[in-house]
């Protein structure tokens, strides 16, 4: 995935340790037939997940904090329940953690705007300034760009979700399973809360120093 956004340096995002930790607690609801019953079961997991905090850094060098997943067993825990949230037994945790593909090392944010390398908490505020600091150029969705940005708000008008046009077609990471969304439909379906009459698109904007240097590399 070839994306132009934040700074970096040899077409890599640029981010400095901070020597703070952050642990990321997450509940994802599933329907699925985990237990073998000819019918689907709603269970809910709790994903306990173990990052450092970084800072990484806009185009006016702007620090904006973001997680770097930690490695080994310790950094990761699940916790499998049911629709009253009474928490599954050591078989039936197994079961339901068997069939579920999650990716916590980066969430929707970190796949629009860092590569997919880092996990990014966004509000309306530090989004702004992203925007602001690396030139984006706001855009019809009809004008939307290779690279461009697609920007998603709940009903309070607050920052909900983010995709990136990637060949043609809008994509995204959904929540912290594995699964990459791929066109607007399917971020829709998926994306209930989404109030698609705030929803906004950017094109990058082709006089970032970055922007130059990927043409030039090609």
């Amino acid at each position: 995935m070839s994306v132009l956004l934040m700074k970096r340096e040899n077409g890599k995002i640029v981010y400095h340790e901070t020597g703070r930790y952050h642990i990321n607690d997450l509940t994802e609801t599933y329907y699925y037939d985990f237990f073998d019953i000819g019918r689907s079961s709603e269970v809910k997991v709790l994903h306990l997940s173990s990052y450092q905090i970084v800072n990484v850094y806009t185009d006016k060098d702007t620090p904006m904090e973001a997680y770097l997943k930690l490695n080994g067993l310790s950094a990761d825990y699940q916790v499998a329940m049911d629709d009253e949230s009474c928490r599954y037994n050591h078989r039936s945790t197994k079961a339901v953690l068997g069939h579920i593909k999650h990716n916590n090392s980066f969430n929707c944010h970190g796949y629009s705007f860092l590569d997919g390398v880092l996990w990014m908490e966004l509000h309306n505020e530090k989004l702004q300034t992203i925007l602001a600091d690396d030139g984006y150029q706001e855009c019809s969705r009809s004008e939307l760009k290779e690279n461009g940005v697609a920007l998603y708000f709940d009903e309070d008008n607050k920052i909900f979700h983010s995709g990136r046009m990637i060949d043609g077609q809008i994509e995204s990471k959904f929540g912290i399973n594995r699964r990459i969304t791929k066109g607007e439909k399917e971020l829709y379906d998926r994306y209930k809360y989404v109030a698609k009459e705030y929803t906004k698109y950017y094109n990058v904007n082709p006089k970032r120093p970055g922007f130059i240097k990927r043409v030039l590399d090609k």
